[in-house]
């Protein structure tokens, strides 16, 4: 009986530490709209950092009623301080967001994510050649994110 309240405790204790992140990101999302675009809850991606930080990325997909989708990558802060390792209430911050993928331009890889360092950080893209269909960029390309200043900043355009 303990193994089963112990194997409980570090499967639904994690899952439920992360849901009110998942509800934040969706609820930035939610603002970017233009009335029409609508967040795909499923296209939610994250990954901590350090100190309190975590990366994030979401989808839009309608926009001016059309298929047209857009990607923005989002730097979160945790502000609900230190100690317990689940906090009974985590208060999340928005400290930027910055526009990675749309139609047209490239399409852009979260999973990808490899950190250089503790502020630059190396995504997989798929940018178009002049003859591709909007659906299928074929150029294999990378970008590469730093945070300065709380900011976030495409450090170098691959492929464009």
């Amino acid at each position: 009986m303990r193994f089963i309240l112990t194997l409980l405790f570090l499967i639904v204790l994690p899952a439920r530490a992360e849901e009110p992140l998942n509800s934040f990101v969706y609820h930035i999302a939610s603002e970017f709209s233009d009335g029409y675009a609508v967040p795909v809850q499923k296209a939610i991606r994250y990954k901590e950092l350090k100190n309190g930080r975590y990366l994030a990325t979401f989808t839009l997909e309608g926009f001016a009623g059309g298929n047209n989708e857009k990607t923005f990558l989002v730097l979160i802060s945790d502000s609900s301080g230190t100690g317990a390792p689940f906090p009974a209430k985590k208060r999340w911050g928005l400290v930027d967001t910055l526009k990675v993928e749309e139609p047209g331009w490239r399409l852009f890889d979260f999973d990808s994510l490899k950190q250089k360092s503790a502020s630059d950080f190396v995504f997989a893209t798929r940018n178009y050649d002049k003859d591709d269909a909007m659906c299928c960029p074929s150029v294999q390309g990378s970008v590469e994110i730093m945070v300065d200043n709380d900011t976030l900043l495409e450090k170098a355009k691959a492929n464009r």
